[in-house]
């Protein structure tokens, strides 16, 4: 039978999320990446300011 402490269940407990986080910060960091490329690409593309006519 396994036998469980509690410093067990509170360690497991405060890994899984850290593990969790630390697990997805390279999909986060490209994910950033790829969205502050599309805003700087829009911002060329549309300029804000422009009346369209002029």
């Amino acid at each position: 039978m396994w036998k469980t402490t509690v410093s067990d269940v509170l360690a497991h407990e405060i890994n899984n999320p850290v593990s969790f986080i630390y697990g997805n910060l390279q999909y986060t960091d490209d994910y950033i990446q790829q969205l502050l490329l599309l805003i700087k690409l829009s911002a060329i593309a549309i300029p804000i300011g422009k009346n369209e006519r002029e």
